[in-house]
């Protein structure tokens, strides 16, 4: 992928247990600017979390941007949280990450992420100008653990839109395990106290036995809104949702999840085009009922739509032609009048997009984009 694409990496919240050398919601280091936390699974403080249910990283095929994903965080005692969402070919030990938008595609690359308050959708990201790096110490692929550090400067996202302020965050992750949906040995939280159904005595996962009183089921529907198919992960079940569907997952009453989603425009042969735009799914089943949530595409990208009515056959297409943000791909586009769905790019008011058929090119310098969510533009090339 071009060094300039653009794509909105809102990182996955992985609920993990955190050691913290300073308060990363409050305390500062002082002499760098630099908020320092440590997410180390099993932490020998016992006033520290050590549930093993809150110390999970979360593994996954993701073959348009790299053989695999994987996900951690670090949950800290003020409700705060740090994310890592890296991706890579092959095994990630030894190696280092650039948590850099603009290297998206190139070598190992991710996104790193501090929440102020966990479970929220404000954060300071390292989109949309930030920087840094992440370094896989450790990788253990038969006992599925993973350690390392990392260090990067977050923009902040208030929900709707990124400000233009930055907070400098550094740390490490300790032996966290994983679980791997393609690996049915995956269940490092497997045994312990179970969960009781119905009345008296109950059953329970693990080696322990539930006790009465029943358990409520509810579900959380996620709605696909966007342009294309959108891969999700909620509680470790996966699923695909086409535009305008929805898929719903059940879980106990008010029972926390980890969950994740990801779409992008993508060529027949499944080639991925335009950015990747990511979601974090953390969240709780509601108390009764069900509930639903829209899954949009933020109003800083739009989806780009293309009609080819010239007598020539497209091979490059650039978005943003002669921007900061340009992006420039090879695809062949035939001459057959039909709507190509392309992929998502970064939106201003000066957003353009340039068609080119060996020395011919077309031009469409004003999108007239509104900047809401899910916008997208249809440009028309005749002969």
């Amino acid at each position: 992928m071009n060094s300039k694409r653009s794509t909105l990496i809102l990182s996955l919240i992985i609920c993990l247990t955190s050691c913290v050398k300073t308060d990363p919601g409050a305390k500062k280091n002082t002499d760098k600017g630099v908020y320092e936390v440590c997410i180390d699974y099993g932490c020998a403080d016992p006033k520290k979390t050590t549930n093993c249910e809150d110390a999970i990283g979360f593994i996954m095929d993701n073959p348009g941007v790299g053989a695999k994903q994987i996900h951690v965080q670090g949950k800290f005692p003020d409700n705060s949280a740090i994310s890592l969402d890296l991706l890579w070919d092959g095994n990630p030990s030894q190696t280092t990450f650039s948590l850099n938008e603009d290297k998206v595609g190139i070598g190992n690359w991710g996104a790193g992420a501090y929440f102020p308050v966990f479970g929220s959708v404000q954060q300071y990201n390292t989109a949309d100008g930030g920087t840094g790096t992440a370094t896989v110490t450790s990788y253990d692929d038969a006992n599925q653990r993973i350690s390392g550090t990392f260090s990067f400067k977050g923009k902040y996202f208030d929900g709707t839109s990124f400000q233009n302020t930055y907070k400098e965050f550094s740390g490490s992750f300790i032996n966290i395990p994983i679980i791997d949906p393609n690996n049915p040995q995956s269940l490092p939280c497997a045994g312990g106290t179970g969960i009781g159904t119905g009345t008296g005595t109950g059953t329970g996962t693990g080696t322990g036995g539930g006790t009465g009183g029943g358990v409520t089921t509810t579900s959380v529907i996620y709605k696909n809104t966007t342009f294309t198919d959108i891969n999700i992960t909620v509680a470790g079940t996966q699923k695909l949702i086409t535009p305008g569907n929805s898929a719903s997952f059940s879980g106990n009453a008010n029972l926390n999840f980890t969950g994740s989603a990801s779409t992008s425009g993508k060529t027949s042969n499944g080639a991925q085009v335009g950015g990747l735009f990511t979601w974090n799914l953390d969240g709780n089943f509601p108390a009764t009922g069900s509930k639903s949530i829209d899954l949009n595409i933020a109003k800083e990208y739009f989806f780009l739509k293309i009609i080819n009515q010239s007598n020539k056959t497209f091979n490059k297409i650039y978005t943003n032609y002669g921007l900061t943000a340009q992006t420039a791909e090879n695809l062949n586009i035939p001459s057959d009048g039909k709507l190509y769905n392309l992929g998502y790019y970064k939106a201003f008011t000066n957003s353009n997009v340039r068609a080119e058929s060996g020395t011919n090119s077309w031009s469409w310098n004003s999108l007239a984009l509104q900047f809401v969510v899910n916008q997208a533009v249809t440009v028309t090339a005749n002969p």
